[in-house]
């Protein structure tokens, strides 16, 4: 059974809402996606994209970002898959500060988010440094961040065992 099937059995033990795709993903098609640098070559990942629609916890404060959520237009009371980026962008103090937040970004890709207790956090995975793994971080400097896994299979792992608990 692969990691994606055990992932997928946690996530209905554990009460997940859980959507499934009935379509192909193709990254190179993805208007956001396809800008990141070799994402592509993260192959667990895009099969995690082309496997589920949603995952979302019971309480809904906690969510994976699927492909469908990675999109431009977001209605009012949505939580866009960027929203991190862009609230540190109104709190920059110049163009300089802008400008180091929206490299970091674009370096880290947004794939699970919390708000739960209105406490704000996230999962990435870092696409330049520590190229594949998995980065925690959380407000108020959601630019400052911590590896948690080495890799997506390493982080899926963590959560089935029970060794990390989702944000």
């Amino acid at each position: 059974m692969s990691i994606l099937e055990i992932f997928n059995q946690w996530l209905i033990l554990n009460h997940w809402t859980v959507a499934y795709k009935f379509n192909t993903f193709e990254i190179e098609k993805h208007d956001i996606l396809k800008k990141y640098d070799n994402l592509s070559s993260i192959e667990l990942y895009i099969n995690f994209l082309n496997i589920f629609s949603k995952i979302e916890s019971c309480d809904t404060c906690t969510w994976f970002l699927c492909a469908e959520d990675y999109k431009q237009d977001y209605k009012e009371n949505e939580f866009a898959w960027n929203e991190f980026e862009t609230i540190s962008l109104a709190y920059a103090m110049d163009e300089s500060e802008q400008d180091d937040i929206r490299k970091w970004w674009s370096w880290h890709l947004p794939i699970a988010i919390s708000v739960k207790n209105a406490y704000y956090s996230y999962l990435a995975i870092d696409l330049k440094n520590n190229f594949g793994s998995i980065v925690f971080g959380e407000e108020p400097e959601f630019e400052i961040a911590s590896i948690i896994a080495p890799d997506f299979e390493s982080l899926l792992k963590l959560i089935i065992d029970g060794k990390l608990k989702l944000i």
